[in-house]
């Protein structure tokens, strides 16, 4: 569930020309994320909004986070996708939930 805040920043960076980079930061994600996801660790790709600069982003999520010079080159992940920046977040691994209760 989103909080008011980050509500509110949301809507606020939309109201900035938001719209044109959420467009960019959904395209390069659609764009990349069949690759993304093959690489070794990654559990998932979306797009957020970086409070930290009001802009919008691409997120990488990892089960574990794995320093550059333990990755081939192939498997590391760039910080800039087609302009849009990219942020690695590790959430651990992901399981299935049992809902049927």
């Amino acid at each position: 569930m989103i909080s008011d805040k980050d509500s509110a920043a949301l809507k606020a960076a939309l109201r900035a020309g938001g719209e044109e980079q959420r467009t960019r930061a959904q395209r390069a994600r659609q764009r990349h994320e069949t690759r993304l996801m093959s690489l070794p660790n990654v559990n998932g790709v979306g797009i957020d909004l970086d409070p930290a600069t009001g802009s919008f982003l691409v997120i990488v999520y990892v089960a574990r986070k794995v320093p550059v010079a333990q990755l081939r080159p192939q498997q590391v992940i760039p910080e800039i996708l087609d302009g849009v920046p990219v942020r690695v977040m590790e959430i651990g691994p992901v399981t299935a939930q049992d809902n049927t209760r």
